[in-house]
């Protein structure tokens, strides 16, 4: 493994949270000024394509780039964007069972308001 990749590995299992690979290039270049964002694509695009992290797709916005590989959910805040993992059981199975297939993968990511910005809606509602 490369330092850039190594770096960009480091970044995404210790401070990035879902991030974004804009969000990882500008915590790398504080890192490693001299790394490019062409750079921060392809490696993390490498380390999704060997299962090594995960691209999580969401319609319309920037993918994102999660160190946990094992299957979970997300949820998306319609206000900030936060990104959180959700588990809502084994929805996997019921996939299976209703395909007759095993031979696919989803992406199931679910838009709501986070705890915060429920929270300011509702105070903002009240007044």
């Amino acid at each position: 493994m490369t330092a850039k990749q190594q770096l960009i590995l480091n970044l995404v299992r210790s401070s990035c949270a879902h991030c974004t690979a804009e969000k990882i290039f500008e915590e790398a270049r504080k890192e490693m000024p001299g790394i490019g964002l062409a750079t921060v694509y392809r490696n993390l695009s490498a380390l999704a394509e060997d299962g090594i992290i995960r691209r999580i797709y969401v319609s319309g916005e920037p993918d994102r780039f999660d160190k946990t590989v094992e299957d979970h959910d997300h949820a998306v805040c319609k206000n900030c964007g936060r990104m959180i993992d959700v588990n809502v059981g084994d929805i996997k199975k019921q996939i299976e069972e209703s395909l007759k297939t095993t031979d696919f993968t989803y992406d199931l990511c679910i838009h709501d308001y986070c705890t915060e910005c429920r929270h300011a809606r509702y105070s903002a509602k009240a007044e």
